[in-house]
C-alpha cells in the first residue's frame, strides 16, 4: 500500500524533477513523449503510480494477473499521449483535469473555450452522462463567473500576505518566549 512515508518521498521527488527517480528505485519504466517525461512506479501487486511531469500524478489500480488490459482504452491512451489524435488528446486532458482536481481546476487550467470544445466533442462521440455533467459545470461556472473572479482576486491578495508573513524578520517563538518569561518572572 502507498503509505505516508512513500508520499513524502514522492513530494521530494517531484520537488526535484526526475533527479530522485533512480534513488527511489521503484520506477521500472519511463519514456519521453513530445518533451513530457513519464514514469511509472510499481507500488505493489495492485497499484502503480504514474507521474507525467509537468501535467500531473495519478494512482491507478493495476490489472490483476490474468485480467486483460482493455485494448480500446489502451489504444485511446496511446493516441492521446502521442498527440497525433487531437480529439483523443482533448478528451484525455478533459478527463485528466476533472479527475485530478475537479471542474474548478479544469476551468483554471484550460479555460472556458477548452471546456466548450470538450462539450462539442462529447456530443459528437455520443456521450450522454458525461456531456450532461460537463454542461452543468460550465453553466455553473458561467453563472458564478463574478464569484470566481472575486475568488481569484482574494487568492492573489492572500498570496501577497502569505509572502509578507513568511519574510517577517521577527520570530514568533522568540517573542513568545520573551512574553512567557516576563509573565512568569
Amino acid at each position: 500500500m502507498f503509505g505516508a512515508l512513500h508520499m513524502w518521498w514522492l513530494v521530494l521527488l517531484i520537488g526535484i524533477p526526475f533527479v530522485g527517480f533512480a534513488l527511489y528505485g521503484a520506477f521500472d519504466s519511463w519514456r519521453r513523449l513530445h518533451g513530457i517525461m513519464r514514469a511509472t512506479a510499481m507500488l505493489g501487486a495492485d497499484e502503480s503510480l504514474n507521474i507525467t511531469c509537468a501535467i500531473g500524478v495519478d494512482l491507478t489500480a493495476r490489472p490483476k494477473k490474468g485480467q486483460p488490459v482493455d485494448p480500446v482504452v489502451q489504444s485511446f491512451i496511446l493516441r492521446a499521449e502521442s498527440g497525433e489524435d487531437k480529439d483523443a488528446t482533448l478528451l484525455n486532458l478533459l478527463e485528466g483535469d476533472i479527475a485530478n482536481g475537479g471542474f474548478l481546476q479544469l476551468y483554471k487550467n484550460k479555460g472556458e473555450r477548452f471546456i466548450q470544445a470538450g462539450i462539442a466533442l462529447l456530443r459528437r462521440i455520443g456521450s450522454r452522462s458525461a456531456l450532461r455533467i460537463v454542461e452543468q459545470a460550465l453553466m455553473l461556472i458561467q453563472k458564478e463567473r463574478a464569484t470566481l473572479e472575486n475568488y481569484e482576486r482574494l487568492l492573489k491578495k492572500l498570496d501577497r500576505l502569505d509572502s509578507r508573513f513568511w519574510r517577517l524578520k521577527e520570530s514568533i517563538p522568540v517573542l513568545y518566549e520573551r512574553y512567557r518569561q516576563q509573565r512568569e518572572g
